[in-house]
């Protein structure tokens, strides 16, 4: 029971939604959420605006989704002011959150799972969140761990219901935590050695 509280303080540093009384399914499910979710918002999306805009599009980038973070909830303090910052978030992300799912999804082998399945979940369920771009990390993540995603939640003292994402093959685990950071690090990698070879490549074609 210890564990369980310290884990629900240290995932309130992490999400927006109230953490107080979620069971340990619902921690391990909102702790995957965020960091597939993040994999894109914090590692892929600003290497790929890092590269095609350079520093000053890498800086714009988190400005924006540093907003959308902050105001850009649908409730009535925010949703005028965070409008704003919350669809531009969505235009800059389309892109990275695609990237993200997929370099998620090639992560099913080092994991042990089918590739081909993962993707057949993902494809199911990207579409129903109802973010335009997290449904696709989020239920990338889901199809590699083999858990059902979204579910109801607390936001401001506000009950919201989520969307499923991926088919519950089996209970969530905290080790399904742990699978998804080292996702998220192979995400890193793949995203990383992409852009490099694809700025090489530029660089080499406009030279020519």
């Amino acid at each position: 029971m210890n564990q369980l509280k310290e884990a629900r303080k240290r995932l309130s540093m992490l999400v927006s939604r109230q953490t107080e009384v979620m069971s340990e399914e619902e921690v391990i499910k909102a702790a995957v959420e965020t960091v597939s979710e993040n994999t894109s918002d914090g590692i892929v999306a600003p290497l790929f605006f890092g590269v095609l805009l350079g520093p000053c599009g890498m800086w714009l980038y988190k400005t924006v989704n540093t907003m959308d973070s902050m105001v850009g909830y649908k409730n009535e303090r925010y949703v005028d002011f965070g409008w704003c910052a919350a669809k531009t978030d969505d235009v800059l992300n389309f892109i990275p959150a695609r990237l993200t799912a997929w370099f998620i999804l090639f992560s099913a082998p080092f994991e042990g799972r089918s590739l081909k399945r993962a993707i057949q979940v993902y494809k199911k369920y990207k579409n129903r969140h109802e973010s335009p771009n997290a449904g696709h990390p989020e239920s990338a993540a889901a199809g590699v761990l083999g858990i059902s995603l979204g579910g109801d939640a607390v936001y401001f003292g506000k009950s919201v219901h989520k969307a499923a994402l991926g088919d519950r093959e089996k209970e969530p685990e905290p080790s399904d935590i742990i699978t998804t950071v080292r996702m998220m690090e192979r995400a890193y990698i793949m995203s990383a050695v992409m852009l490099i070879m694809l700025t090489a490549v530029g660089r080499w074609v406009f030279r020519v």
